[in-house]
């Protein structure tokens, strides 16, 4: 949906109501800002798919996306791997992304001048995953995980290295 805000005396009102975007999406949704411009980058997953759907959003609009094949495929054989947060790091360069049923926690190189999404980082946890946050300096991510004991796990994310981060895993909440 779209939101004027010249109508209505400056208070807006929908200029258009649930245009549909995109099909086959997972649940994952999260936005930044483009860096040193008032637009917004918009990201999305296919479920089935390893692709990220990245749009950028202007005071023009919704613009066609930027798609970035990378990473695992986001498996369609159970509807609870549609689940899990996804979320850009607060500077705009990483973007992470939790896949519930598949165990895991993916973090990504965002390039926030293009919107492209690469170099996976594969995460493997015991069991289901669904939340996942950065610190404020972007230096950790924090990762949830419901099994029998549900548990909070930090990653170091100082060293961009998929070895050195796996090895930096510290439970939070054991």
């Amino acid at each position: 949906s779209t939101v004027d805000m010249t109508l209505d005396g400056g208070l807006g009102d929908l200029d258009s109501l649930n245009v549909h975007v995109l099909n086959n999406v997972t649940e994952k949704l999260t936005a930044v800002q483009r860096e040193s411009t008032a637009d917004y980058w918009i990201a999305v997953h296919e479920w089935g798919s390893d692709a990220f759907y990245v749009y950028l959003l202007t005071s023009a609009g919704l613009q066609a996306p930027v798609i970035s094949h990378t990473g695992i495929v986001h498996r369609n054989d159970t509807i609870q791997n549609t689940y899990g947060q996804m979320k850009f790091n607060p500077c705009g360069t990483m973007i992470g992304a939790a896949i519930y049923a598949s165990d895991t926690v993916q973090v990504f190189t965002f390039d926030n001048a293009a919107g492209v999404v690469s170099n996976p980082i594969i995460l493997p946890l015991d069991t289901f995953t669904y939340g996942l946050e950065f610190s404020g300096n972007s230096s950790k991510l924090y990762v949830s995980e419901r099994g029998p004991v549900y548990t909070l796990f930090q990653y170091n994310l100082d060293i961009l290295n998929e070895d050195s981060i796996r090895a930096s895993k510290t439970g939070l909440s054991v």
